[in-house]
């Protein structure tokens, strides 16, 4: 009895973990498939993590207006998503609710958030950009290079419904992988 109750645990948890996972996937495929395109100015690099392994650790810049922000002690938001004339997306405004039309992304909020300035800060969904730990050294010189002179930075996105997908990182244009494959 105690023997098929725990086989039976085992199966409920062991589903439950799978569809978590899976609705991650799902979630994605379809961010990458059906979702437009953004692309983000990187606004600085923090050097590797040796215990996490090879990635680019990036920042963006994480704060919107403060608009229609109605419960202000939620851990959840949403921030709408605009764009510049020159195709360099921002987050725009800070929401309680999702917009009816326009890409946005579900955000969490810190707790210290509120500060009397204008704008309204949120937890940056995206601080990572991984690819092979072969070319991550060559890529972080690249980026460094980039940021240091007068090369533009952008992290692509691709945005479905509130969730967003990092799709590339450029360098003036061109997919960080392709110039560091090339160094």
């Amino acid at each position: 009895m105690l023997k098929t109750f725990k086989l039976v645990l085992f199966g409920i948890a062991s589903l439950l973990i799978l569809g978590i996972i899976s609705t991650k996937i799902i979630l994605a495929e379809r961010a990458m498939l059906w979702g437009n395109v953004c692309r983000f100015a990187v606004e600085g690099y923090d050097p590797h993590d040796v215990f996490r392994g090879r990635y680019l650790q990036i920042r963006l810049n994480a704060t919107a207006k403060r608009t229609n922000l109605v419960q202000p002690y939620g851990r959840s938001a949403y921030v709408t998503i605009g764009t510049d004339k020159e195709g360099t997306s921002f987050f725009d405004e800070l929401r309680s609710t999702p917009p009816e039309s326009g890409d946005y992304l579900a955000v969490t909020l810190p707790y210290w958030r509120f500060r009397v300035n204008a704008n309204r800060e949120f937890e940056s969904p995206f601080t990572r950009f991984y690819l092979n730990e072969k070319l991550a050294p060559k890529a972080e010189k690249v980026l460094n290079q980039a940021l240091a002179g007068n090369g533009k930075a952008r992290l692509v996105l691709r945005v479905y419904n509130g969730f967003a997908c990092i799709e590339d990182l450029e360098i003036d244009g061109k997919s960080i992988r392709e110039l560091a494959a090339a160094e």
